[in-house]
């Protein structure tokens, strides 16, 4: 059963970045930058039929609200800049008056998101809405290691955009997933009436390694909060813990996660609100079937989950 749901996935046209056919595209559409890390190009847009879904970047290389003079921001990974819906149905599309925000969420480190801010971001800073993702400590360890290597994001990632390239990726994928499949790295679970591929490993990060590293960065966190008049930490559901409790294998990722965000929320020493939402408020059809990101559902839902705690 794991191999014939494994060989299902390959053929399958839903979202999907860890193929290497997909990812081609979305690296395409990415810039190194020096010192934020990573931009999208700007001003760019493309239909459904490339991505997925339509996507769109705006003139600061980034997505969503983008009025760098709004007195409100929201920072984040992926899940604050929005992935893997069309345009118009990511959450924060969903905000009445979206000129009072300004979006500078992007996949890098808390001192990229710092600088940033720190050289575009001309508002009041009366509110910031900061999107909590356990991906946030690995990423930062990605980027940091980079830097000291002076070496653009992409060149050390070893991202692959040419065709010839791409074409070997894809076949050392498909023996990758399998590997994976078998050794109950990967699962597929079974749910409703979608079958989820999901990452037993998804996004963690050795504390014990990397001590200093997450002690820097969530110094840098707190001096951004530090800028802003009211700041929400808001930790997001994501499909590996939504689906623990049914599944056995994910038990160790998601003592990772509780483990770095409680070190975190230590952090914060309640100078600032914090919201956790709870699993009854959330079911399957939040989450892509093989992407990580949220479904139009997850995110809709998400905004009204927002609007309910009065946070927007």
């Amino acid at each position: 059963m794991k191999i014939i749901n494994c060989l299902k996935y390959f053929k399958d046209n839903s979202i999907n970045f860890s193929n290497p056919l997909n990812g081609r595209k979305w690296l395409s559409l990415l810039d190194s930058h020096d010192k934020y890390g990573l931009l999208f190009k700007k001003n760019i847009y493309h239909e459904k039929q490339w991505l997925g879904f339509s996507f769109q970047s705006n003139k600061h290389g980034l997505r969503g609200p983008d009025n760098q003079n709004a007195p409100n921001v929201i920072l984040g990974t992926s899940f604050g800049m929005g992935l893997s819906v069309n345009n118009g149905k990511n959450w924060y599309d969903y905000i009445k008056v979206n000129e009072r925000w300004f979006n500078v969420s992007m996949p890098v480190s808390p001192s990229n998101h710092k600088k940033l801010l720190e050289d575009i971001y001309a508002g009041e800073a009366k509110r910031l809405i900061y999107l909590y993702h356990p991906n946030v400590w690995i990423t930062a360890k990605y980027y940091m290691e980079s830097k000291k290597l002076n070496l653009p994001i992409d060149k050390y990632m070893g991202w692959r955009k040419d065709k010839k390239s791409v074409v070997k990726l894809y076949i050392k994928w498909i023996l990758k997933e399998l590997v994976k499949t078998l050794s109950k790295r990967a699962i597929f679970l079974r749910c409703g009436k979608e079958c989820y591929y999901i990452n037993t490993q998804y996004s963690y990060f050795d504390i014990k390694k990397n001590e200093e590293l997450f002690d820097y960065q969530a110094n840098e966190l707190l001096s951004i909060f530090s800028m802003f008049n009211r700041v929400t930490i808001i930790r997001v559901p994501i499909k590996e813990m939504y689906f623990k409790e049914q599944e056995s294998a994910l038990k160790k990722i998601n003592l990772n996660y509780d483990l770095l965000w409680n070190k975190f929320k230590k952090k914060l020493l309640n100078r600032y609100e914090i919201i956790e939402l709870e699993m009854k408020e959330i079911d399957e059809d939040w989450f892509q079937k093989y992407d990580t990101h949220w479904t139009d559902k997850g995110n809709k839902s998400f905004y009204s989950c927002l609007i309910k705690r009065d946070v927007i």
